[in-house]
């Protein structure tokens, strides 16, 4: 499974699956095959602010839109956007809509994704594989690239951010990515807190957590896992926690004792999604069109497999 998306409700959710396809639930629990994304590869999903109906999925035929809660699909930007794959989409809290392509571009709509402009300033952004937007500020937005190591006087982050909408970006320089030996660690994913502002990375080669808190910061070692880690999530529950998949393992780390823990089991552990509106529930994407789902933050989980002619398949 390649990527999994909850409108902040809960009331609507997306599961796109690999080499090609998605499913759509209204509950967390049952998920529908949606035939007009049979051959689409989907890369990222994002739903509309204060509307579950409305998604938009990142794909390899561009940036898509259902207004309808999945029933049909069309393709936004035609004129403004590049033509070719989509590799991230964000919605913030106000509606504006970020796009980044498979090329070293980020675009932002401000009319739900009728035109789109280019925002860029010289700071090169190859392949944008994540683009989150704080939910306490809509003007602060971090990308996560894949090669951030390429700019020229950058350390190895893979993080930009910008503090204004777009309109200036920087690199990402925290002393955080660097480890004790002096080498640089590689960003994996992340995520920001709800009702915090703080952020949440991923990291590995070696596997680290790294969350941004105004005064202070955390970085920590987690020597446990074996893999890379995957996907991050958090919750309004647990405003001190956040979960992680790696390997076949579902992770939550409590950032006051520093302690991380296995929650969970599902071979291919990858996406990894809470919406807000339910903090309660998680769930957990995995090879074979698996979906793992806990209703009590990890104490139990029921599986889903999800029925499609296209379902990844283990190795």
């Amino acid at each position: 499974m390649t990527e999994i998306g909850l409108s902040p409700s809960g009331a609507r959710g997306i599961a796109a699956v690999a080499p090609t396809g998605a499913f759509r639930t209204t509950d967390q629990e049952t998920w529908t095959w949606i035939p007009a994304l049979a051959d689409v590869e989907v890369f990222d999903v994002a739903f509309g602010s204060g509307d579950p109906e409305t998604a938009y999925l990142a794909t390899g035929r561009g940036l898509l839109v259902s207004r309808d809660g999945g029933d049909s699909w069309s393709r936004l930007g035609r004129g403004s956007l590049p033509e070719g794959a989509i590799r991230a989409v964000a919605v913030a809290p106000t509606g504006t809509l970020f796009a980044g392509t498979a090329g070293e571009s980020l675009w932002r709509s401000d009319d739900r994704g009728k035109t789109w402009r280019r925002i860029f300033n010289g700071i090169a952004m190859p392949c944008p594989r994540e683009i989150v937007v704080a939910p306490w500020n809509p003007d602060l937005v971090y990308v996560l690239s894949a090669h951030c190591s390429d700019v020229v006087g950058a350390e190895r982050t893979g993080i930009l951010v910008s503090s204004d909408g777009g309109a200036r970006w920087e690199v990402e320089r925290s002393t955080a990515f660097t480890t004790s030996d002096k080498s640089t660690s590689q960003v994996q994913a992340l995520t920001a807190m709800i009702g915090a502002e703080a952020l949440w990375v991923g990291l590995t080669n070696p596997a680290q957590l790294w969350r941004t808190d105004w005064p202070k910061a955390l970085n920590a070692q987690l020597s446990h896992l074996d893999h890379p880690i995957e996907d991050l999530a958090v919750t309004p529950s647990l405003p001190d926690a956040v979960f992680l998949t790696s390997g076949d393992g579902v992770w939550r780390f409590d950032s006051g004792p520093r302690e991380l823990r296995r929650i969970g089991e599902l071979p291919g552990s990858g996406p990894l999604a809470i919406a807000p509106g339910t903090p309660r529930s998680i769930l957990v994407g995995g090879r074979g069109g698996k979906i793992l789902r806990s209703q009590d933050l990890g104490a139990s989980w029921r599986e889903h497999v999800l029925d499609c002619p296209q379902a990844d398949q283990p190795p």
